[in-house]
Parts: C-alpha cells; sequence; structure tokens
C-alpha cells in the first residue's frame, strides 16, 4: 500500500498537506482552476484517507503531489467512473488496483517527480494505470523498486 507517512488524520497534518497542495498549486507552470468542490471532494479525501504523495525538492519544498484512488480494472467504465465520481468517503479504496488521477508538476520536477513517486509509493507487482497524454488508459506493472 503506498505510504508517505502514517495515517494523515491529525488536524497539524491535514493543514500541513493541503498547504503543500496550494505551495505547488500556485507556483505551477500551468493555471490550474480550483473550486471547492476540488477540494472537499478530491484533495481533503485524498489526504485523510492517505491517497496523496508529495514530492519535495533538495531544499525541502513541495513541488509535485499525486493523487490516487485504489480500484479494480475489470472493465473501462470502472476506470472512467473512478475518474468522474467524487465522494469524500466512497471509492478511494474499492479494488487492487491504483489509479493515478492527478498529478501536478512544474514541468522541471516532472521526471524526478515521477522516480521519487514510482520509488517511494508502490512495490513490485503493484498495478498502476492512468490517462496518457491522448486521454487513452495507460496501465503498468512495477516490476522493480529503486
Amino acid at each position: 500500500m503506498p505510504s508517505q507517512n502514517t495515517a494523515s488524520n491529525s488536524i497539524n497534518d491535514i493543514y500541513y498537506k493541503l498547504g503543500c497542495v496550494i505551495a505547488i498549486l500556485s507556483h505551477n507552470d500551468k493555471e490550474i482552476d480550483i473550486t471547492q468542490f476540488d477540494v472537499l471532494n478530491k484533495i481533503l479525501p485524498a489526504i485523510r484517507m492517505d491517497n496523496i504523495f508529495i514530492c519535495f525538492n533538495k531544499n525541502n519544498h513541495p513541488v509535485a503531489f499525486f493523487i490516487w484512488k485504489k480500484v479494480d480494472l475489470d472493465t473501462p467504465e470502472t476506470v472512467v467512473s473512478a475518474l468522474t465520481n467524487w465522494h469524500h468517503y466512497l471509492g478511494w479504496k474499492e479494488g487492487e488496483h491504483y489509479l493515478v488521477t492527478h498529478f501536478v508538476s512544474n514541468s522541471e520536477c516532472k521526471i524526478d517527480s515521477v522516480k521519487k513517486f514510482m520509488a517511494s509509493a508502490f512495490f513490485p507487482g503493484d498495478i498502476i494505470s492512468y490517462l496518457g497524454k491522448k486521454g487513452n488508459i495507460k496501465v503498468r506493472e512495477v516490476s522493480h523498486v529503486s
């Protein structure tokens, strides 16, 4: 199970991680609109469910974050549902495979952030899926952790 720290249920941990996400969004190359729905039904639940991974640079500044859900990859409809249906309690740990729903990073940190995420958050044999650049679903199995 991916985990960066222990469960993120203390109010200090929640505010710290939320602050990191806000810092990453505010320093991003692209303008990203975040709504109240996004905060209440995506970001805060990801923090509470420990389904967020925040990457830091060598100066310990947050530079990227990943949000994922655990789903079964039985049908494409399951994946589409996981990407479009957001609830603050439901749908976060509904299967055995990891679906990366959000990845935000500055362009200069992107490759290092992905490497750090893959090396720190998953175990060999874990199945990870994500949307490719053209909107198609990519599926990878973690073969080794470096």
